[in-house]
């Protein structure tokens, strides 16, 4: 399921250089001042992970900056219980 990120997933989010699956994308739209969105999944997932290029008290701050903003939202892919 894809959600919205709230506070409580801040535990459930992988560290930095832990490779994650990633299976397509999301492409939003603004029309007739409605948001939407688009997923497009790919033909074949593939690995993606990203270097330690911070530490993980600033990893979470970053999240942190979009909990409750109305002007940026990350979304989540969650798998299993919901």
């Amino acid at each position: 399921m894809i959600t919205e990120m709230k506070a409580g997933h801040l535990k459930d989010i992988d560290k930095p250089s832990e490779p994650f699956e990633v299976i397509g994308k999301i492409i939003p739209r603004y029309e007739n001042e409605n948001w939407t969105f688009t997923e497009l999944l790919y033909e074949a997932p593939y690995l993606k992970s990203y270097q330690d290029e911070e530490d993980e008290e600033d990893e979470e701050a970053d999240c942190l900056e979009y909990i409750d903003n109305t002007d940026k939202i990350i979304y989540l892919l969650t798998r299993g219980a919901s």
